[in-house]
């Protein structure tokens, strides 16, 4: 396939069911769930809003912070559903790249719902590291804007894979605001995530990051300022 195919990520993320030393069975688990609308070791959790525009990480819910660069996990995407009910979430059921994909649920299963945005929606979840904090982040959403933006990640992870392309982003996360339109006429203001990818590393360089002496932004060097000359300027905030 090409020269991907002899790392995995396991020793960086902890372990994953599918790894990059396989690629007939990642691409496969891959494009089963890449068209569609995991973890190891300790794991902070990312919340967004898009009602608000906050992203918030770990229990003490901190911001991302200036700059700073998240490495994804290729082989620990993941799809599935969320419940909502009551402003809250119910009930969510993710399944890993290699695990059995999470069959849609009754829409009447766990009703009565008394809110249109209340029930089952599809989600997305991707797991990533803080270069700058070391720290594992899990970030799952349902949300059309989040569920798009990952979805789209994934897409790109696979077609360079596939072609033998550095296969591993490594990122900024920021947000951007967008009106939306209700049915009534009246438009709203709304937030979506926005992923930077910044520059693109290959497995044997992301299985670096598990040496503790080895510097993982060095990976990053004149990246940022690179790809800041290479794309136009767009409205956003980092939060």
């Amino acid at each position: 396939m090409s020269d991907n195919a002899i790392a995995t990520t396991g020793s960086v993320f902890g372990s994953d069911l599918v790894n990059l030393d396989d690629p007939d069975r990642f691409v496969a688990a891959m494009e089963d769930t890449v068209d569609e609308g995991a973890r190891g070791g300790d794991v902070s959790y990312m919340s967004f809003s898009g009602k608000i525009g906050r992203i918030k990480i770990g229990q003490d819910g901190r911001s991302v912070m200036e700059g700073e660069h998240f490495v994804v996990a290729p082989t620990m995407f993941s799809t599935g559903w969320i419940c909502w009910k009551g402003g809250k979430p119910a009930a969510k059921r993710m399944a890993k790249l290699g695990q059995p994909k999470i069959q849609e649920p009754d829409p009447e299963e766990l009703g009565p719902f008394n809110s249109q945005k209340d029930g089952w929606s599809k989600a997305r979840g991707i797991v990533m590291k803080s270069l700058e904090k070391n720290e594992q982040i899990e970030f799952t959403n349902n949300s059309k804007s989040g569920v798009s933006v990952m979805a789209d990640l994934q897409r790109d992870v696979l077609d360079r894979y596939k072609s033998g392309q550095p296969c591993v982003p490594i990122m900024h996360i920021g947000i951007d605001e967008f009106t939306s339109t209700a049915p009534d006429g009246s438009t709203n203001t709304n937030f979506k995530p926005i992923f930077d990818v910044v520059k693109w590393i290959t497995p044997e360089e992301l299985n670096q990051m598990a040496d503790p002496d080895f510097d993982p932004l060095s990976l990053v060097g004149d990246a940022d300022s690179d790809a800041k000359a290479d794309e136009p300027p767009k409205p956003r905030r980092r939060l």
